[in-house]
């Protein structure tokens, strides 16, 4: 049972564990920026970030079964809570990392974008976003 449950999620464990290497791993304190940053970079990567696990994980629930609302509710909660827990970590266990409550709206923002996008393709594909059995 855990072999098929990898197989069929491995994207979404893929991106769920490079979520949280690149939350967990200590930043360095060099202080530089990278020529791309600009005001709100962070944000911007944290709502990605989520927004690809979300895509992610429902593209793979989909392959399996059908779209159901009350599993896209409790993903999106476990989700949250997931990188709630991370925000948690890294505000009260990491010298290096500091857990905002801004980085869990931009979580939280990447969630229901990605959401949003798996719900417009289901749309333009099958005519509908609604509950199938």
């Amino acid at each position: 049972m855990i072999v098929s449950i990898l197989k069929h999620y491995i994207r979404s464990i893929a991106v769920g564990l490079l979520i949280l290497l690149v939350s967990l791993i200590p930043l360095g304190v060099s202080g530089e920026r990278p020529w791309f940053y600009f005001t709100g970079l962070d944000k911007v990567v944290h709502g990605l970030m989520y927004a690809l696990f979300i895509v992610a994980f429902l593209s793979d629930y989909l392959r399996r079964g059908t779209w159901k609302r009350s599993v896209n509710i409790w993903l999106v909660l476990i989700t949250f809570s997931m990188s709630a827990l991370i925000e948690l970590i890294q505000h009260y266990l990491m010298e290096s990392r500091s857990g905002e409550a801004l980085d869990l709206l931009a979580n939280f923002g990447g969630l229901v974008v990605g959401w949003l996008f798996v719900c417009g393709v289901r749309k333009i594909r099958s005519g509908s976003c609604r509950d199938h059995a």
